[in-house]
């Protein structure tokens, strides 16, 4: 049975599932957490994966400007000693 973590568990030595995170694991095991309110049922439609949409995908990310330059913050120029400032 697929469950979502809602604490973190410990399944089994040495393997922790951490908050909001999916996990295979038996029904009775799966049911006892779930009865005990650390972990929720998963169902087949929520654990499948989602097709990569522009938002999930990074391609509206792309604030360059028509000169090429991007549209981040400006970084003042060094002073020769390697000092912003300058002193």
């Amino acid at each position: 049975m697929r469950i979502k973590a809602l604490i973190t568990l410990v399944v089994s030595a040495g393997k922790e599932i951490a908050p909001g995170k999916e996990y295979d694991l038996n029904e009775a095991d799966a049911k006892s957490l779930i009865e005990r309110g650390f972990a929720e049922r998963v169902s087949k439609a929520a654990s499948a994966p989602k097709a990569p949409t522009p938002e999930n995908k990074g391609d509206n990310n792309d604030d360059k400007q028509p000169d090429g330059k991007s549209g981040g913050q400006p970084v003042q120029p060094t002073r020769p000693s390697g000092d912003p400032q300058g002193t």
